[in-house]
């Protein structure tokens, strides 16, 4: 459905910017000054360096819903498997999450454009979710969320977390 969406896009724009509910991208001089550069480079797609922001419950509050992610979350974690070619010019097909193109045309990596990916936003409220889930009949129940120390292992396992850089949480823009 994103694909066919993307390509009726293409139709009427010279862009498509593709991101999920759970994602935001950023490039430090603006999507809309970035883009303007992209006219002058001439390539088809972009790709993002992934990053997770990561809850680290034993020194951070629970997330407060009223206030900005990055006044209240000071860690990610790079995620390679999160980079993501998000800005198009051209029509291709995108794999399942959008993670790679699977027709390969020549791509531009640009590492100051960042996807900062929010699924590790808050420890106990991924916790209460999955169990909720768990305890009902639905295409998203089934048991398959992970809990306890499944969910601690996923939770800190990957990549060392780092602390966000002081510039980037000083914008507040999320």
């Amino acid at each position: 459905m994103i694909n066919q969406f993307k390509t009726q896009l293409l139709k009427d724009y010279q862009y498509v910017v593709y991101v999920d509910y759970d994602e935001i991208l950023y490039h430090p001089s603006g999507l809309d000054k970035y883009i303007d550069v992209l006219d002058r480079l001439d390539v088809p797609y972009v790709t993002a360096s992934g990053y997770d922001i990561v809850h680290r419950p034993k020194i951070e509050p629970a997330f407060d819903f009223s206030r900005t992610i990055l006044s209240q979350r000071g860690y990610w974690r790079r995620v390679g498997e999160y980079d993501k070619s998000l800005i198009t010019s051209k029509d291709f097909h995108w794999d399942m999450g959008c993670h790679t193109v699977t027709s390969h045309p020549p791509m531009y990596y640009a590492r100051e454009l960042l996807l900062l990916h929010y699924h590790k936003l808050d420890y106990a409220y991924v916790e209460a979710l999955n169990h909720h889930l768990r305890s009902i009949s639905s295409p998203l129940g089934g048991g398959s969320q992970l809990i306890g120390k499944e969910l601690y292992h996923w939770w800190e396992g990957g990549n060392p977390v780092f602390a966000i850089p002081k510039e980037l949480r000083d914008l507040d823009f999320v």
